[in-house]
């Protein structure tokens, strides 16, 4: 795999069909309300429709009737852009709150179930970067599962490396989190990156406030070599090309896609490494201690559902109890009552 880059536009400058089509690397572009015609054939398009935030998170918080009005505002543009790959969904919504992530998923399942009736592919989540808190991105297994991608922005300042893992790359903890739960690593899009002064407290400072060209460049570079060690990271685009005024400090510009152009006529290609068998290891665990892996099992679903670790043992009965030790606590039910499986701590009586 060559290279990750991609490039994000908000409006297309006079310099843009030209350039870009010239770049002869396969890519993928991003594009704000794409029009009609598609601008750059041969590359694979990321659109999104542009709508006031307040108004589309005010939809999100109606979850999955909140998702069918969105997508009948937006059907109209996906109709009329087909040559778009993949869509995205609302830009950066609020997760902070446990109800925010709950109707967010309703919203976004929704949304993606009348897409793909649609035979439309979808990047879900569109996170800001900082997102999902740490501990919280398994509620959104559900959502990976469904989509085709997810995707994410990732920024830091003054420099990209800076906090490196909670900001730039902080997509290896989500799918960290996910693996944790049973979920493969999803396809992730990166549809927004760079420098941004906000992780600083330093809102609508781009790179332009903190270094130059090449050494934006440099950083950039270093991001790709980081996204190329992970085969499920399709692209990344930095934000933004053709900026609407309040973005011009974070103007990614045609000297900027020139290097970018440069760049990709020289990067030498890079062993594509497999993904790592999560399913097969996790197997391989549970029988190297005798324990029969059936996770649709219900002390074992309860178990995970509880977080409740590694099982130290199989199941047992005693009396008319199914019982099961895990490492953080001891799952039981009746025998047949299987609707009904609760656990109790290993120090205390509290039945949960």
């Amino acid at each position: 795999m060559r290279s990750k880059f991609g490039l994000h536009f908000q409006r297309l400058p006079s310099w843009a069909t030209a350039l870009v089509n010239s770049i002869s690397s396969p890519m993928w572009i991003k594009i704000v309300d794409p029009s009609p015609e598609n601008p750059f054939p041969g590359k694979q398009i990321i659109g999104r429709v542009y709508h006031e935030e307040g108004r589309d998170n005010n939809l999100v918080m109606k979850g999955s009737s909140g998702g069918e009005q969105y997508f009948t505002q937006c059907l109209p543009t996906y109709n009329k852009s087909p040559y778009v790959s993949v869509w995205e969904a609302v830009n950066e919504p609020p997760v902070g709150a446990q109800e925010q992530r709950a109707k967010l998923s309703e919203f976004t399942l929704r949304w993606i179930e009348l897409m793909h009736g649609e035979g439309l592919k979808v990047a879900a989540l569109s996170l800001s970067v900082g997102w999902p808190q740490i501990g919280t991105a398994h509620e959104f297994a559900d959502v990976a599962r469904e989509a085709d991608y997810l995707s994410m922005h990732e920024y830091s300042a003054p420099r990209m490396q800076d906090g490196e893992s909670w900001y730039c790359l902080r997509y290896r903890r989500t799918v960290q989190e996910l693996a944790d739960v049973g979920v493969a690593p999803p396809q992730i899009f990166i549809t927004e990156a760079g420098i941004d002064g906000g992780c600083e407290g330093r809102g609508g400072k781009g790179w332009k406030s903190y270094t130059d060209r090449l050494g934006y460049f440099e950083q950039l570079l270093w991001y790709n070599d980081e996204l190329r060690k992970d085969t499920y990271v399709v692209a990344f685009t930095p934000f933004t090309s053709g900026p609407y005024p309040d973005w011009v400090d974070f103007n990614f510009d045609e000297e900027l896609v020139k290097l970018l152009a440069g760049h990709l006529k020289l990067v030498p290609d890079l062993p594509v490494t497999p993904a790592p068998p999560v399913k097969a290891i996790r197997q391989a665990c549970w029988d190297r201690q005798n324990v029969p892996y059936n996770p649709a099992a219900a002390l074992q679903r309860a178990a995970e559902d509880n977080y409740l670790g590694a099982p130290l043992g199989t199941e047992f009965d005693k009396g008319d109890y199914r019982i099961q030790a895990y490492a953080e606590g001891i799952v039981y039910c009746r025998v047949g009552e299987w609707g009904n499986v609760r656990y109790i701590g290993w120090h205390n009586d509290k039945l949960v």
